[in-house]
């Protein structure tokens, strides 16, 4: 199938992390460019790998904007502005969410940030979303009243709702069991 490479949506250049005197990310540099196929919509999938203790984590902080570098840019989208903290979705392998919130409340906290979803359909979006995602009946519940698992299919649909143009799944999987994996990798590609 053909397709065309075009404008760059991410570029890392000569990143440098130092954390405690200890050099984590040493000139870090890639480009992400949109692939473009005739007659097809499409998202990426781009995959980061490396052993455990490189600095991947660390790579996703500075990529989402949560930590800054000590050298180096991240510059996203077609004008190639430099990323800032709340620009991209990221789920870490252990999730974080807003202890005080039900679950109910971060996914509506989350589709209210989406401007590609209009306040009428909100809803509908957060019901499906708790629907594929086997949610329905833990919507009432605080994050620490639910188990791993399900904590992290409400970090990754609180992801999806959001609407970032980039979502940073660091080991989002970790928590989750074998038929939850395929449905959230179902919703993801969806």
């Amino acid at each position: 199938m053909q397709y065309e490479k075009k404008q760059i949506l991410l570029k890392v250049a000569g990143v440098n992390v130092k954390l405690g005197g200890r050099q984590i990310l040493r000139d870090i540099n890639l480009e992400i460019k949109d692939i473009v196929r005739p007659d097809c919509v499409q998202g990426q999938v781009v995959a980061l790998v490396g052993q455990s203790g490189v600095g991947k984590s660390t790579l996703f902080n500075v990529l989402a904007g949560l930590h800054s570098a000590d050298s180096g840019t991240v510059l996203q989208g077609k004008d190639q502005i430099p990323v800032c903290a709340g620009d991209m979705g990221v789920v870490y392998q252990n999730s974080y969410l807003y202890g005080w919130r039900k679950v109910h409340s971060l996914l509506r906290f989350a589709v209210n940030k989406n401007p590609a979803i209009k306040k009428e359909i909100q809803q509908d979006a957060i019901q499906s979303i708790i629907s594929d995602f086997s949610l329905s009946e833990h919507m009432d519940k605080y994050p620490d009243q639910l188990s791993g698992g399900q904590r992290q299919r409400v970090a990754i649909a609180e992801q999806i709702l959001n609407g970032s143009e980039f979502l940073l799944l660091d080991e989002p999987f970790s928590g989750l069991d074998m038929l939850m994996i395929k449905k959230v990798i179902s919703m993801l590609i969806k």
